[in-house]
């Protein structure tokens, strides 16, 4: 029987055929020429594709001062200014403080003093055998006092006095200080207070 070619794998490579090879052979010469010559030229792939595209570097990959990465954008810091001075949490107390805010002046001539308009800065210049506040938001410096009462209508008071015998508060949110002595005292309002002054002036 004549023989035919075996299909089974000898184990070399396959020929490839000579046109193939040579074109092979010839494309790196033209590229070369091509380049040469001045000329610019796509390389495609064997499969046809087109050369892609340089992509851009992601943001994370950004230099820390681009003008888009977040290390570039300013950031605000607000400094408290220095040239501000805390509030004083003891100024109520400090007849110095109301020295400009007075409203009204009063002597006691009667021997009883009652201040019945609200939002007022009072100043009593003369003992007083009775002092009675009845106004909302009263401020009130007097000097001697035998009995002081701060009613119900009287909340949202300061009250400093030299001294007094007796006290008493029934107003809501009031703060009565004495410089001298220790008075009886009687407070039934609300978050209301009645202390020796710390800051007797």
């Amino acid at each position: 029987m004549p023989d035919f070619p075996s299909s089974k794998d000898t184990g070399r490579p396959p020929r490839k055929s000579g046109r193939s090879l040579a074109s092979t052979l010839a494309l790196p010469s033209v590229i070369l020429g091509l380049a040469l010559a001045g000329c610019s030229v796509d390389v495609v792939d064997p499969n046809g594709t087109l050369p892609t595209q340089p992509q851009a570097a992601p943001a994370s990959q950004l230099p820390t001062n681009a003008p888009g990465s977040p290390s570039a954008q300013s950031t605000r810091i607000d400094v408290p200014d220095e040239s501000e001075e805390p509030e004083d949490p003891l100024q109520y107390a400090r007849r110095s403080y109301y020295a400009d805010k007075i409203t009204a002046t009063v002597d006691c001539a009667s021997g009883e003093v009652v201040v019945a308009k609200s939002d007022q800065t009072v100043r009593i210049t003369q003992d007083c055998a009775k002092v009675t506040v009845r106004a909302e938001y009263t401020n009130l410096l007097a000097e001697r006092v035998g009995t002081l009462v701060v009613e119900e209508s009287g909340e949202f008071s300061y009250v400093l006095v030299r001294s007094a015998a007796i006290v008493k508060i029934i107003g809501d949110v009031t703060d009565v200080w004495w410089d001298e002595g220790s008075p009886g005292v009687t407070v039934t309002g609300f978050d209301s207070k009645a202390n020796p002054n710390p800051v007797r002036e």
